[in-house]
């Protein structure tokens, strides 16, 4: 695995608040706390280092695996169903605030 990209975080900020663009690990190796370690360095990141206070996402309906890890991390549904692009595609989706 040394220098394998196994995952990735991306997010942006303005102001006080950010939002989480995208948080992805490669298929093989998720269900191995990979995803939970991004998304922990990125609210840390951007609450303890950066001082925001607010912290968006979206994810997909149909992804119970995110919806729980980012329940876990204190995220809550603030949009219960919108449409999200996903691939250039339309899906339902969740808009979650932290």
């Amino acid at each position: 695995l040394a220098g394998d990209v196994l995952g990735y975080a991306l997010a942006s900020q303005r102001d006080d608040e950010a939002h989480i663009t995208r948080l992805a690990v490669q298929p093989r190796h998720q269900g191995r706390g990979i995803g939970a370690a991004l998304l922990g360095a990125v609210v840390h990141e951007l609450i303890d280092q950066r001082g925001v206070r607010t912290i968006t996402l979206n994810t997909q309906t149909s992804n119970v695996v995110s919806l729980n890890l980012y329940t876990r991390f204190g995220f809550q549904t603030t949009h219960p169903l919108m449409r999200v692009m996903w691939c250039a595609l339309a899906v339902s989706g969740h808009g979650m605030t932290r």
